[in-house]
């Protein structure tokens, strides 16, 4: 099983998503519903509110080990 030093950074990216379409790990559905327009959080999430036991996986490369805890800082941009 791998895993990765606390503080490795895997994803900076920007992106859109409907809330509550299982399209975004279930705690950026529960974090983005309490959040206003320019707004930046912390949000940790447990694996169970995040990858769970399969983790991350791109092209064969474990970006995020199963059960793991994952934290994301995030700014909410725009709501359409």
């Amino acid at each position: 099983e791998e895993s990765h030093a606390e503080g490795t950074v895997f994803d900076k990216n920007q992106f859109t998503f409907r809330p509550g379409k299982g399209q975004v790990i279930q705690a950026f559905d529960l974090a983005i519903a309490e959040m206003k327009v320019g707004q930046n959080v912390s949000v940790v999430a447990r694996s169970d509110f995040a990858y769970g036991s399969k983790g991350l996986r791109v092209s064969g490369k474990v970006l995020v080990p199963p059960y793991a805890t994952v934290q994301y800082d995030v700014t909410l941009v725009e709501v359409k």
